[in-house]
């Protein structure tokens, strides 16, 4: 599956709002959930009912940890974190098909926002997918890094909008929302 390509937000788009606005527009999403049937033993986590395992690389040339984080909707959630970053693969119960994401992946209604970690030269992606018949699809993919937008504290999806809390470089939390029809 191809991936749209990543573009780069104006930062005119991004609007300062209050911590008011924030909390009073706060949508929770559905998150992942420990799973007890789906856990990992030794160096390996295998996804039940597929042949689909993931196995450690402890060496130091080619460090990857897998963690199995449990379930959302219809997927299992799987975390990998190597020495300059973390990803997720979301894996679907039914289709057997493997989604990579760059951050962990939160649920409003049929979208996931899947926002990428602080690393090293890092853009601070921005995904979001759509989920129909227990499929996913990206749908947009956008960078918010060339704003100054690096320690995001909290984030969620409220209809047309992302709403974002980040610690700003005045080591004060700042909040902004952006349209993102």
């Amino acid at each position: 599956m191809a991936l749209p390509e990543t573009d780069t937000i104006d930062c005119a788009d991004l609007h300062e709002i209050t911590k008011a606005e924030f909390e009073a527009n706060f949508v929770q999403a559905d998150t992942v959930i420990p799973n007890p049937a789906f856990k990992k033993t030794g160096l390996n986590i295998k996804v039940p009912d597929t042949d689909i395992v993931f196995e450690d690389d402890t060496t130091e040339a080619g460090y990857q940890e897998y963690f199995a984080e449990g379930s959302l909707s219809h997927f299992y959630v799987v975390e990998q974190l190597d020495y300059q970053s973390t990803e997720y693969y979301l894996i679907s119960r039914e289709a057997k098909e493997t989604y990579d994401l760059v951050g962990r992946p939160k649920l409003y209604g049929n979208t996931i926002l899947s926002i990428e970690g602080e690393h090293v030269d890092s853009p601070v992606t921005v995904e979001l997918w759509q989920l129909a018949n227990k499929k996913l699809a990206p749908n947009k993919i956008f960078a918010i890094g060339n704003c100054d937008i690096f320690n995001i504290i909290d984030t969620y999806l409220n209809k047309n909008y992302l709403y974002i809390k980040h610690m700003a470089l005045t080591d004060k939390y700042v909040y902004v929302k952006l349209k993102i029809s």
